[in-house]
């Protein structure tokens, strides 16, 4: 666990996810496309795989594709949202969110 700020005096804690990624090929993305060509800004989200083979180092549910939150060049943060069964198909969910 990792804290994530403190609240009146109590320590707020949210799981650690980023050992799950670190084997995992990454693709950054825009949840908002319209943001793309303007200058300075930085996707805000990565794709990334899970196969059978991943699964002993991994704690996700599910073979397929997953996105999460991120900052360009940063781990992702937050708890990876899916499987779903096509990469294309994470990044709508990710849009459809925004």
């Amino acid at each position: 666990m990792t804290t994530d700020g403190e609240r009146a005096g109590e320590r707020v804690e949210r799981p650690d996810y980023s050992g799950d990624l670190q084997l995992c090929h990454l693709m950054e993305f825009y949840t908002d496309p319209s943001r793309e060509p303007v200058p300075g800004s930085v996707p805000d989200a990565k794709t990334f795989k899970i196969t059978e083979a991943d699964k002993p180092s991994h704690r996700l549910r599910g073979n397929g594709w997953y996105w999460a939150p991120c900052l360009s060049g940063y781990p992702a943060h937050g708890r990876p949202v899916g499987p779903f069964e096509t990469e294309g198909l994470a990044i709508a969910n990710a849009r459809k969110l925004e």
